[in-house]
């Protein structure tokens, strides 16, 4: 056979598969696109149903959501249409739009609600103030000191060791979950960050309550099991003692400066006085869920 005959042959076949390969790459790449064009047409006459239900309810939050869900979507089609073919038929497109539009308006005309587990969401939250952050301790702190706690976008004006205060009480717990800090001779409680944070005070009794892992939207009905489980529970002992000054404290992340906080705020009434620490455990393992909740108690004296 002649070589070079044989090696003109296996350069076409290549050439030949390259060509297949790239022409069948494109053509999967143009399915892919023109499918993803479908769902968000689809999820955007859903979504725009969805908003006009939401603006007839009389939940703020719902609507911002839902507002939020249908700009975001349109956002998405408009980055699409940049990609999509130049054959597209975006009559079509619309014609999806309406179709999944249409079909919402039905199931609301027979009693759906598309945010009845969202507005679930909300009712298994009211019972308790739940905060969170982006990362960082909380602190509970004389209400009366707000004012002079330097967060994490103060850098220039820390009172202590050219420090922040949030670089402060994160290095202090870093090992423990409670800590405390002097400021200008009062306590502050540095409490180490929490997935999501939720207290309870009663009369001598300061419940931190730290929700780690948890299933369901219910997190009222989490929360009260852990405080449940405390009545059979004799409780960690911890080596810590804490003396409130003050009556009124505010529950605040550490990042944050007075006034302009950037995540909620509690503010708890507290009796002044010393109170000792215990740790208790609520572990479902089978629903993933895992709670575990600091008591402060107030010392008799």
């Amino acid at each position: 056979m002649n070589w070079k005959w044989f090696i003109g042959l296996l350069g076409g076949l290549s050439i030949l598969g390259i060509s297949v390969l790239l022409g069948g790459g494109y053509f999967l790449y143009k399915i892919g696109i023109e499918a993803s064009g479908e769902v968000l047409y689809e999820l955007a006459g859903e979504a725009k149903r969805d908003l006009e239900y939401a603006q007839t309810l009389n939940q703020p939050t719902t609507l911002e959501i839902a507002q939020d869900n249908y700009d975001g979507l349109l956002a998405e089609i408009e980055e699409w249409k940049t990609l999509a073919p130049e054959n597209s038929d975006f009559n079509y497109y619309e014609s999806l739009f309406n179709q999944e539009y249409k079909k919402r308006d039905k199931e609301i005309a027979s009693g759906v609600n598309p945010f009845e587990a969202y507005v679930s969401a909300i009712e298994g939250m009211d019972q308790f103030k739940y905060l969170v952050n982006d990362g960082g301790p909380f602190i509970l702190i004389p209400s009366s000191m707000i004012k002079q706690w330097k967060g994490e976008d103060n850098h220039s004006s820390s009172l202590i060791d050219d420090k922040t205060h949030y670089n402060l009480a994160c290095d202090k717990t870093v090992h423990d979950w409670l800590a405390i800090m002097e400021l200008d001779h009062k306590n502050i409680l540095l409490i180490k960050d929490p997935a999501m944070l939720t207290y309870s005070v009663n009369e001598d009794v300061i419940d931190l309550i730290f929700l780690e892992e948890w299933s369901e939207v219910n997190l009222d009905k989490l929360t009260q099991l852990a405080i449940d489980q405390m009545t059979v529970s004799k409780g960690a002992e911890l080596e810590l003692i804490i003396e409130f000054s003050e009556e009124h404290q505010v529950l605040m992340s550490s990042a944050d400066c007075a006034p302009n906080y950037l995540y909620d705020t509690a503010d708890l009434k507290v009796i002044p006085g010393k109170y000792s620490v215990k740790k208790f455990e609520y572990r479902n393992e089978p629903q993933f869920e895992y709670v575990f909740i600091l008591r402060l108690e107030r010392l008799k004296d």
